[in-house]
């Protein structure tokens, strides 16, 4: 099987196959809760980091050290912990038509509450770790844990 490297593997869990990653990004509802969950997949950014990602965080055209576009990931943990991270192939597909859908801002906040409000800390988490629960299940990984770390 082709397996999606992880680097958590001292639980035991396995990591998700591409076609499983797919199914479960594919089972967002909209084009903003697929575009979240190829971010948290395909990006493993943190509840508290997607919460403060920002448009104009979002480089779609190439620059030097990401070809492909890239993404500035503010850090939780410290000013230390703010990265830069390659715009892959499986996030810029899911990100751009929630991005067109939304009028293709150029500043604001990126995943706002469905009241178009930006996440307070802990409410984002606990929604962000139901919507992948959700999606998990819809493509049919009913049991399987699914977390940003397991693809």
């Amino acid at each position: 099987m082709n397996r999606i490297p992880c680097q958590c593997r001292s639980r035991g869990q396995a990591a998700l196959t591409r076609a499983q990653l797919l199914a479960v990004i594919n089972a967002g509802k909209t084009p903003r809760d697929r575009a979240l969950l190829a971010v948290v997949l395909g990006a493993g950014l943190r509840p508290q980091e997607l919460a403060r990602l920002e448009w104009g965080d979002v480089k779609w055209e190439g620059v030097k050290r990401h070809p492909d576009g890239m993404m500035y990931v503010r850090g939780t943990k410290s000013i230390e912990s703010d990265r830069t991270i390659p715009l892959t192939a499986l996030v810029r597909d899911a990100l751009r038509p929630y991005w067109e859908s939304v009028g293709e801002r150029l500043d604001g906040t990126v995943f706002l509450t469905r009241e178009g409000k930006p996440y307070e800390t802990g409410d984002g988490a606990s929604y962000y770790r139901a919507m992948l629960r959700g999606a998990a299940d819809r493509a049919g990984l009913v049991g399987t844990r699914v977390t940003p770390y397991t693809c």
